[in-house]
């Protein structure tokens, strides 16, 4: 269980777009385990792990304006496959080029007010849940 993932929140925001009707909420998220959640690369190749699932269950008084409700989204990788470099200038020069793997952003644009609940669903990876009040 040590040697996991662990995908934990990383940011969140709500951001006002217009004076209190419609908000922009941002869900960071992040491996911070060993293994990617998808466990091993042998898993990946032959495909038992299903991509993770996102699942939004809300109050009817929000719409969701923009950002889908049910979707997949790609594993997230463990820091055992960060990659080791002996140059951390290139090192740096990745990180700023490509979008890191074991973090990922999800979106959304609601107008109302009410609960909007986020369910990632990983598999054997794990289940990770949050809860906005809007």
């Amino acid at each position: 269980a040590l040697a996991g993932p662990k995908v934990v929140v990383k940011n969140v925001s709500v951001t006002e777009l217009s004076e209190g009707s419609i908000k922009k909420l941002t869900l960071d998220i992040e491996n911070q385990g060993y293994l990617s959640t998808f466990g091993s690369h042998q898993a990946l190749k032959k495909k038992m792990n299903a991509p993770p699932r996102v699942r939004v269950t809300k109050d009817e008084s929000l719409q969701v304006i923009q950002g889908k409700t049910d979707f997949e989204i790609e594993h997230l990788t463990g820091w055992s496959d960060q990659g080791h470099f002996k140059n951390m200038a290139l090192y740096h020069f990745i990180q700023s080029a490509y979008p890191p793997k074991h973090m990922k952003r999800l979106e959304w644009v609601v107008q109302g007010a009410g609960v909007f609940k986020v369910k990632v669903d990983f598999g054997r990876g794990g289940v990770l849940d949050y809860l906005f009040e809007v």
